[in-house]
């Protein structure tokens, strides 16, 4: 902004992504079509009016580089959920409190159960038994993922015996990982993988 008496020169530019058409005092301003482009405009402007003007500029260009970041963002949880769920392996998500806070279409498809049973329980909505090393059936086990979020141990292998409601029952190796932020000793969550 350069002013000049009771008018200033405003010239203001960045980055933007055409999808808006605005009107200045008057000097249409296409920011129309859809490609990134750069948000440019000069004109001779009343000196309160080429201040609004420029502030108005940095809003829309911040908001415009926030919309960007939101639409990678979105991009990248895409392209992360496909990997996830293309697995071959069922894989749960268990936050602190034990409960399932997210599942794979291949957990579903193992387990026989769909997510909107599995979300949000503690226990399996199923009959299971795991089996330890030494091939004895160990009753009232908690499962891999459970015992990791207690103790912020990883477990490989835990042999599972699951009976699906369907009446079909299968064996399953369970993996289990903590998730442990920097600066804490305890897991935030727990990622469970079988097959």
């Amino acid at each position: 902004v350069r002013r000049r008496g009771r008018l200033a020169e405003v010239t203001f530019e960045g980055d933007h992504d055409r999808r808006l058409v605005g009107r200045m005092n008057g000097l249409h301003r296409g920011i129309g079509a859809l490609a990134p482009a750069r948000v440019v405009a000069a004109g001779v402007f009343p000196a309160g009016t080429a201040e609004t003007l420029a502030r108005i500029a940095r809003i829309l260009n911040t908001y415009l580089e926030l919309d960007r970041e939101t639409t990678a963002l979105l991009d990248t949880n895409n392209w992360h959920r496909t990997i996830i769920d293309s697995t071959a392996e069922g894989i749960l998500l268990r936050p602190a409190d034990g409960s399932i806070g997210a599942v794979n279409r291949s957990a579903e498809a193992l387990l026989g159960v769909p997510a909107d049973q599995l979300i949000g329980r503690i226990s399996l909505p199923i009959r299971y038994v795991v089996v330890g090393d030494d091939g004895r059936y160990l009753e009232d086990t908690p499962t891999p993922g459970l015992t990791t979020l207690r103790t912020g141990e990883p477990l490989n292998n835990v042999l599972i015996g699951i009976d699906r409601p369907d009446g079909t029952s299968i064996w399953v190796s369970v993996n289990s990982r903590p998730l442990i932020a920097p600066s804490e000793s305890k897991p935030y969550a727990a990622v469970v993988t079988f097959v």
